[in-house]
């Protein structure tokens, strides 16, 4: 019989998380959230840092809580579930991981002390208008001129751009070279003069950013990798990031507010939605859902920390738990019908408004760390050994 409870540790763990929420996810923290459409706090990112919480599984020597992939996922997946302010955590940590690993002495001395205290964040530069999941499609141009590099052209959907320190940017160095060829990647400061922030709502009431580079002048001592090796640096940096993503912490928050709003709200008849076989069977499946998605994403964890090939159960979890997300959210608004609707404040006052507010919200996790295309290529290519797509 497989053993599924959790060990002590990890139990102690979870009351740690859920203590910490209950003094830091405040209602000032919500309410600015809603405001905003942000996804950080400064005050909530500091207080992740005093835990050593925003690079938590780096070593307590570099800042971080030395925690193992399965205490990583615990902590990550209470946070989500709490709806915790957490963008501009997992924007960083990628490009910080690439920095501690690929980056130049200088950036990793003054970068990577200032994120882990709390007080820097960065923004991905990757997405262009023409080049969305097809990274080695830009066309943003940096030029050298003497010893610096003056950047020219316009990133999309680059989220917390407006308030971030930094932005990790690929672009390309060498004019005529041919997609994955001639691309570099530099660590940009965002008070750069030629710098223009544009924002872009999402229907979920999120801010991203369109970002213009209009002969953005930095020195060569920005640079990640070698020049024209820009693309190395991002099998590295994706690598990272495929590795175990999923939905697990919001699909559980939609399927408790669900079960809420349905013994709350009735139907036409006077009947609670919760006793029609019709929305028992929708709760029922979206419950077996998350359960497999949390199993899906458990596997993912234990393979990468026995040291095991993960990034095609990785993608597997990304996938399946984005799609089933997608449809849960759909199905159970569906079944809450106009309840949906009221006004979403971010705490737990209306179940429905938590339907409604993940229904908003779903539709982008085919999209967020991994478009549900490249994942299904992943999975193709090097689970199946399939050839390439394109």
């Amino acid at each position: 019989m497989i053993e599924f409870s959790l060990p002590d540790s990890a139990v102690q763990l979870v009351s740690e998380v859920k203590d910490f929420l209950d003094e830091h996810l405040t209602p000032a923290v919500r309410e600015h959230e809603r405001r905003t459409g942000d996804g950080h706090n400064w005050e909530f990112n500091r207080a992740l840092a005093q835990k050593r919480w925003v690079l938590p599984t780096w070593p307590v020597e570099m800042g971080g809580a030395g925690l193992g992939d399965f205490a990583y996922a615990l902590l990550i997946q209470e946070l989500y579930r709490a709806e915790a302010p957490l963008v501009g955590v997992n924007t960083t940590q990628m490009p910080a991981a690439v920095i501690r690993d690929l980056g130049p002495d200088h950036l990793q001395r003054r970068i990577l002390p200032e994120i882990a205290a709390g007080e820097a964040i960065v923004c991905l530069g990757l997405t262009e208008p023409h080049a969305g999941s097809d990274l080695a499609a830009v066309t943003t141009r940096a030029r050298r001129d003497g010893g610096d590099w003056v950047i020219d052209g316009q990133k999309m959907f680059t989220t917390l751009a407006h308030i971030a320190q930094y932005c990790y940017l690929l672009a390309r160095t060498t004019p005529d070279s041919v997609r994955h060829n001639g691309l570099t990647v530099f660590m940009v400061p965002m008070d750069t003069p030629g710098i223009q922030v544009t924002p872009i709502l999402t229907v979920a009431g999120e801010r991203t950013n369109a970002v213009f580079y209009d002969g953005v002048r930095i020195p060569d001592e920005a640079r990640i990798g070698q020049v024209d090796r820009g693309w190395d640096v991002m099998r590295h940096a994706l690598g990272l990031e495929h590795q175990a993503g999923s939905f697990c912490g919001a699909a559980q928050r939609l399927w408790s507010g669900a079960v809420a709003a349905s013994q709350r709200y009735t139907d036409t008849e006077g009947r609670r939605l919760i006793d029609l076989p019709a929305s028992r069977e929708r709760l029922a499946r979206a419950a077996v859902h998350n359960e497999i998605t949390q199993l899906l994403h458990h596997r993912t964890i234990w393979l990468a920390a026995n040291g095991q090939e993960a990034h095609v159960a990785g993608a597997e979890t990304k996938l399946y738990s984005a799609e089933t997300f997608i449809e849960d959210a759909t199905a159970l608004a569906d079944m809450l019908g106009p309840n949906v609707l009221c006004a979403y404040d971010g705490t737990d006052a209306d179940a429905a408004g938590i339907v409604g507010h993940s229904y908003q919200y779903s539709a982008g996790t085919s999209i967020y760390g991994g478009t549900s295309e490249i994942m299904r290529g992943l999975i193709a290519e090097h689970g199946l050994g399939l050839p390439k797509a394109r």
